[in-house]
């Protein structure tokens, strides 16, 4: 996992560098304006008319010492300098930068023209920005955007708040994101991360003993993720992987059950049993003969005795998806959460339930075994719709972590997904909109419920079962389209993720 950060822990970098360490800020400035120098080289042919827009912070004062870097290689390199008649108003830095690029003679600007330049450096805002832009920053963002320049942005795109991601009124539209140390949240996060373009990660810019000393709870997954998987061992057999249990379809709605199943199957689970109402059966047996099928009908009791064969048989039980929500859906869910002890997945109707159950929200004692899997309208039924869905998207950390209580795990589903347990918060970057589609979200159950029936924790569990539903998705873009892939398409994509994995 790599660990993400906020503003506050950006600068907390900076301080202990400067204050504990030892190392001047100055300093600190040239390595940052060597590593956004080092890759603009690497890029950018040498005849390239290059600009620096610079603010009065130390982010202006990072991009003037790129633009120095530059011009001292060779290139053809002007300011545009926010604060160059206002000088009073600068930070030290800033000002000791403006004065050596006075002093080595790099031409400043004060206008910024379309099609003038080749390359815009963007050094006017840094990590700490929160307010809304105004004034003439405006028009300056407007005029970068519009001049047809390759954009690099210095440690994140000016407009973009580091903590969420969202657009203080206005955004450069980056390019290339060179950023310093730990990755940003608000370029992970929609809608920052559409405009930070490529992010490239320079962690050498601070001692490594410096990340040892901050605690970030927030992280999102990279490959080397994938080898959590349990391993297959030589001596084995379908027990050995788990049992998963899915409770799902109604009388009308098999295919979410049969979608579940099926991905447990292909994460590597060893047995899978469906607990559906009885129309199901024939179509179910002919499309996964390798389940097994139990079904329930209007009259069927499921009260504790009934129950406890299947909790004693399971590792993992799926919940929810096209149960509907008859009364006997309901019955369902209350009796479920009241008797089974095996970790839940919880998702669809299953969560539509709970949250028009009062009782069953009150009742703490299931959620120590659940991972509850909402998409945002979900979430919003869960609060009492005291939260939209468009709020929960634009607050979509805070949400997990204060719905996600009494050692439950939460899936919040969205563009970018994020997993929340005990404080702990992983955002995850994989998949496409292409997995917008029906279905997804049955998939997705499936494989942590694979991934806990095997042995792993819920929370370790549903964030890297989050991470392979995305990378399916993305491995089903090879032979298939955003527009065309189908749930199915995810599942079988599982298996090229997979074989990565071997």
């Amino acid at each position: 996992m790599k660990r993400l950060v906020d503003s506050h822990l950006a600068k907390k970098i900076d301080e202990i560098t400067v204050n504990t360490i030892g190392i001047p800020s100055i300093v600190l400035m040239e390595h940052a304006a060597l590593a956004v120098c080092d890759n603009i080289v690497d890029d950018v042919p040498m005849k390239s008319r290059i600009l620096a827009v610079c603010g009065k912070g130390n982010n202006g004062a990072d991009g003037i010492a790129v633009a120095r870097l530059l011009h001292d290689r060779g290139y053809n390199v002007h300011i545009f300098f926010v604060g160059a008649n206002q000088q009073e108003t600068i930070t030290d830095e800033a000002k000791l930068q403006y004065d050596i690029a006075c002093k080595l003679n790099i031409p400043f600007v004060s206008t910024i023209s379309d099609n003038q330049y080749d390359v815009i450096i963007d050094g006017l805002f840094g990590v700490g920005l929160s307010r809304d832009i105004e004034g003439k920053y405006i028009d300056i963002i407007n005029s970068i955007n519009y001049s047809g320049a390759k954009i690099y942005a210095v440690d994140i795109p000016s407009g973009v708040c580091a903590d969420d991601g969202r657009v203080c009124s206005v955004c450069v539209r980056a390019d290339v994101t060179v950023t310093f140390g730990l990755n940003k949240l608000g370029l992970v996060l929609y809608p920052g991360c559409e405009y930070a373009g490529r992010v490239i990660v320079n962690n050498r810019v601070f001692p490594e003993k410096v990340y040892d000393m901050i605690e970030s709870n927030v992280s999102m997954p990279e490959p080397e993720d994938i080898n959590l998987i349990p391993a297959r061992v030589p001596v084995s057999n379908k027990g050995t992987y788990g049992h998963v249990l899915v409770i799902a379809g109604s009388s009308t709605m098999c295919g979410a059950a049969y979608l579940a199943a099926k991905a447990a199957y292909r994460t590597g689970c060893g047995l899978v049993k469906i607990l559906t109402h009885e129309n199901n059966r024939q179509a179910l047996c002919s499309l996964l003969p390798e389940a097994i099928i139990d079904t329930y009908n209007e009259y069927t009791v499921f009260d504790e005795d009934y129950l406890k064969q299947y909790d004693d048989w399971a590792d993992a039980i799926v919940v929810g998806p096209g149960l509907g929500m008859c009364s006997c859906s309901y019955n369902i869910m209350e009796c479920v959460l009241k008797y089974m002890k095996t970790a839940k997945i919880i998702d669809a109707d299953g969560l539509n339930i709970i949250a028009s159950c009062t009782d069953l929200q009150e009742d703490k004692n299931w959620w120590g075994s659940s991972v509850l899997t909402p998409h945002l309208k979900e979430m919003s039924r869960l609060t009492g719709e005291k939260l939209s869905a468009c709020e929960i998207h634009n607050n979509i950390i805070e949400t997990a972590v204060d719905y996600c209580k009494n050692d439950s795990v939460l899936v919040l589903k969205d563009a970018r997904t994020v997993t929340a347990y005990n404080g702990k918060i992983c955002v995850n970057t994989s998949g496409n909109d292409g997995m917008a589609t029906a279905g997804s979200g049955d998939v997705l159950t499936g494989i942590i419920a694979s991934l806990v029936a095997q042995g792993m924790k819920r929370y370790e569990a549903a964030m890297l079962g989050v991470y392979i539903h995305g990378l399916a998705g993305d491995s089903a873009l090879k032979y298939t389209n955003r527009y065309s892939m189908i749930a199915e398409d995810i599942i079988e994509g599982l298996v090229s993720v997979l074989n990565n994995h071997i």
